[in-house]
């Protein structure tokens, strides 16, 4: 986003250049990374990139179908590594969000369930 003086805001720099890659990803049909980490308490730039990917990527008629977004604050970690690992039936991908990872860490959270389960989900 330019400024007055042509200058780019350099907290919005990371949410653009993710941005610009989904769009050209979706743009090129190359696949994009299998997952992505957005880190921060910056709500704005997450819906920024929430959004380039659902408006990029998922065709409105399948958003039920390959659109997840789940909280670690009411969902288990097991419940979406399941879902993770089980292709849908009726889209070509699935789109997986996951909101407060860090309760993954937090005291009395699944850190080390999460650790025993890689045996299980080598991409955990």
């Amino acid at each position: 986003m330019p400024t007055d003086d042509g200058i780019k805001i350099r907290s919005f720099s990371a949410s653009d250049r993710f941005v610009a890659e989904v769009k050209a990803a979706a743009a090129s049909g190359v696949p994009l990374r299998p997952g992505y980490v957005f880190a921060g308490d910056e709500t704005f730039l997450y819906e920024r990139c929430r959004r380039a990917i659902v408006d990029s990527l998922i065709d409105p008629t399948l958003r039920e179908f390959s659109l997840s977004d789940l909280d670690l604050a009411e969902t288990s970690i097991f419940h979406v590594l399941d879902l993770a690992r089980t292709p849908s039936l009726m889209a070509p991908f699935q789109v997986i969000f996951v909101r407060n990872l860090k309760n993954l860490y937090t005291r009395g959270g699944e850190e080390g369930r999460v650790r025993g389960a890689q045996r299980l989900f080598p991409f955990a």
